[in-house]
């Protein structure tokens, strides 16, 4: 009967350290992405925030100081229409992709 050795036990320190030497090199990367990953939501809201503040103000100009509320109900009713259509789009991507399974909360 032969005796068979795995080579995991051959050199452990060595393994060790080879394997501490990839989680350090991961571990750099990872938390070089975590920081673009902030960078990047932060930015994203900051040019909503901006874009929101924007148009509201755009719009309070149109209405108070140049038009009246008659003239700007109109533009003001399409611009509300078009920021809104993308707000149930990820609703329904889930659930053309998973049915009606998505919808009930079983854990």
């Amino acid at each position: 009967m032969r005796n068979y050795q795995s080579n995991i036990y051959e050199n452990p320190q060595e393994q060790l350290k080879n394997a501490k030497s990839e989680l350090e090199e991961l571990l750099k990367t990872a938390n070089h992405l975590e920081k673009k990953a902030e960078r990047h939501s932060n930015m994203m809201l900051f040019c909503g925030l901006t874009a929101a503040v924007g148009q509201l103000a755009g719009m309070g100009t149109l209405i108070f100081v140049i038009f009246d509320w008659n003239a700007i109900e109109p533009v003001t009713y399409l611009v509300c229409n078009y920021n809104l259509q993308p707000v149930p789009q990820p609703f329904y991507r889930v659930f053309l992709r998973h049915g009606w399974s998505c919808l009930l909360f079983v854990v």
